[in-house]
């Protein structure tokens, strides 16, 4: 009984879809243009990455897939030519026994393992249509582009991401900024420095030292300055 190797495995699917590896499939046009012979979609071909997306039905589960693409790639397989090593090695034998070295093929072409991803492969979003954004973005129960979010899961939503804005930071006196820029423990350790360069009468590292606090407590300053006058300025475009 022949038993027909698998050629597919499913590295991702939700309720209505499915993405699957296909062996062979990374960057061979000749196989792509089996499957979409086949009835696979040619915009669901991801040659870069060897994927195929189908969608799901009570019919088509996931084992019809599997099973349909290993028979494609089966088929594609039989219908290649074979490489010069394997046809070297179909001729028949030689009469009389030799002693001989294994030929190997100059030119092997292994297909590479089909091993399950830890993930979705990246594809641009922007590429990418608006109803697999919405099953993706819905999980379990898809948006509807006509309709949008209902009541119910845009109050999940909220709960569990919070609202669709700017937090304020702004509010912070010009003295209370300044002064947070002394509080860090490095630069607590180059004040005392400072400090026991002056008792010492170091007074050329006291200013380095001094001149090093200072640069640095006006760039932390002036930083956060234009940090917080950022967010205020965004905070002012948001819906009222």
């Amino acid at each position: 009984m022949h038993v027909l190797p698998r050629h597919a495995v499913i590295t991702f699917r939700n309720g209505r879809w499915a993405k699957l590896r296909v062996r062979g499939l990374v960057r061979n046009a000749s196989l792509a243009s089996r499957l979409a012979s086949a009835g696979i979609e040619a915009s669901q071909i991801r040659l870069d990455t060897g994927a195929v997306r189908v969608s799901l039905t009570p019919e088509q589960d996931e084992a019809y897939w599997i099973d349909r693409l290993s028979k494609t790639v089966e088929a594609h397989l039989g219908e290649s030519p074979a490489p010069r090593g394997l046809a070297a090695s179909r001729r028949p034998p030689d009469p009389a026994p030799r002693t001989r070295a294994p030929a190997y093929s100059r030119t092997p072409r292994p297909s590479p393992p089909v091993t399950a991803a830890a993930g979705p492969a990246s594809e641009a979003t922007h590429s990418a249509a608006i109803d697999r954004l919405l099953a993706d973005l819905g999980g379990d129960r898809p948006v509807d582009v006509e309709r949008g979010l209902t009541a119910a899961d845009a109050q999940a939503r909220l709960a569990r991401d919070g609202p669709n804005e700017i937090r304020d930071i702004t509010g912070r006196s010009t003295a209370k900024i300044l002064l947070g820029q002394f509080t860090s423990v490095p630069v607590a350790l180059l004040g005392a420095s400072g400090g026991l360069a002056l008792a010492t009468r170091a007074f050329a590292d006291a200013g380095a030292i001094g001149a090093v606090l200072a640069a640095n407590a006006t760039l932390g300053f002036v930083t956060e300055r234009r940090a917080e006058e950022t967010v205020s300025s965004l905070r002012k475009l948001g819906p009222r």
